[in-house]
């Protein structure tokens, strides 16, 4: 072989070599007894902490006691949930400086194994006042209420909440299960959702309220129903709360599949809306959903309704 070639994929091996212990460096697993004390992940390393459901701090004390970690632009933290139950028996509260940096992510091929489980009447992950979450994925997140969400809103809890500017990001791999609210921004508040799954909700499986904005393009929402106040959709919009649907899909719901009130608005193309119980799409009040593409079948009642100045377009093309 002639040297000059030799020596050249020597050199290009060596270059390899470099290029993965580079990598290599770059992404490391932080012990969990460093929680609590001061550390600053540089710009482009990744670090990871495990979290058990059965040892050691709890995922809300972990959360807690990342207050003084700092998390440089381009960096990030990923807090490992393992396969297991965890209950919570408070809120959430994100509220890190650099949250947009932090990542909760459990089993993203089986959601299910990861359960975060609340039993009370309370929120279960909150981002608020500007602060953000920067993923939350691979995790189901469960509220047992016997009952269930027939309860005329006295126990009007939300799966996620994002409000007063804060961003929460989830999903694809998120279910939430049993809260009244699956997902609701308001005040500002975006939630970005794409693909999450919400089931058993009150009210509304996603639900954008007075100026909040949620983002649940390939979303699904099932099951959602509030007997003794007549409601129950998969998505509403209300009092300015927009919301991005494009390619959701509503099923089984007791209202109706999209809802838009008093000014809000769905964009809603291509989404499909079937079985529920009244209404594929409905609008009162000035709300509006445009749903070019979109269909609506095995209605109760209709497969759109609009009254009250309410408006839906795009439904006349299927």
């Amino acid at each position: 072989m002639d040297s000059g070639l030799r020596s050249r994929r020597n050199f290009i091996g060596v270059l390899a070599f470099i290029a993965l212990i580079t990598a290599f460096a770059r992404s490391a697993a932080a012990d969990e007894a460093q929680l609590g004390q001061p550390e600053t992940i540089p710009a482009g390393r990744t670090e990871m902490i495990s979290i058990s459901a059965n040892r050691g701090p709890s995922l809300a004390s972990a959360v807690a006691a990342l207050s003084p970690w700092r998390i440089l632009p381009g960096a990030t933290l990923v807090l490992h949930l393992e396969d297991g139950v965890y209950k919570n028996d408070r809120t959430l509260h994100i509220d890190h400086p650099d949250g947009a940096r932090i990542q909760i992510v459990g089993n993203t091929h089986a959601p299910e194994k990861v359960r975060l489980v609340w039993s009370a009447n309370t929120d279960g992950i909150y981002v608020g006042t500007s602060n953000a979450l920067g993923r939350l994925d691979g995790v189901t997140l469960y509220r047992n209420v016997p009952g269930g969400n027939d309860n005329g809103a006295s126990d009007n809890a939300c799966g996620l909440l994002a409000e007063n500017a804060g961003v929460l990001q989830a999903g694809p791999a998120v279910v939430v299960d049993g809260f009244y609210y699956g997902a609701q921004a308001r005040y500002g508040g975006v939630i970005r959702a794409h693909g999450v799954l919400v089931r058993h909700a009150g009210d509304a499986g996603f639900f954008a309220y007075n100026g909040g904005h949620i983002e649940a393009q390939g979303s699904r929402a099932e099951d959602s129903s509030d007997a003794k106040l007549s409601l129950g959709s998969g998505y509403v919009a209300e009092y300015g709360g927009s919301l991005d649907a494009t390619g959701a899909t509503a099923v089984g719901n007791a209202l109706a599949g999209f809802t838009a009130l008093s000014g809000g608005s769905i964009v809603a193309n291509d989404a499909t809306a079937t079985r529920n119980r009244r209404y594929g799409f409905y609008a009162r009040t000035n709300g509006t959903i445009v749903a070019h593409h979109a269909t609506a079948s095995q209605s109760g009642q209709g497969a759109f309704d609009s009254a009250e100045n309410g408006s839906i377009t795009g439904l006349e093309e299927h």
